[in-house]
């Protein structure tokens, strides 16, 4: 059990290195979601999906003993 809380823990992590990683770059659109509502319509779902990647994570390390495994076949952002 902790081994896969561990494993769980260390897959989330990962994941947040790769958002943050990810995050920065997108600056270099700044003038496209200005000018574009259909495109700034993406960004708000993009950060819509890290919220809810939040969401998901609190309620796996919020409850003990239940491990989902939701962050092992996770695709890359």
């Amino acid at each position: 059990m902790a081994g896969t809380r561990l494993e769980t823990l260390e897959c989330l992590l990962d994941t947040y290195i790769e958002i943050g990683e990810v995050i920065p770059s997108l600056r270099q659109y700044d003038q496209l979601f200005k000018a574009s509502r259909p495109v700034l319509e993406v960004l708000e779902r993009y950060f819509c999906d890290i919220l809810e990647f939040h969401l998901n994570a609190l309620e796996v390390f919020s409850s003990p003993g239940k491990i989902h495994l939701r962050f092992g076949n996770r695709g890359k952002i």
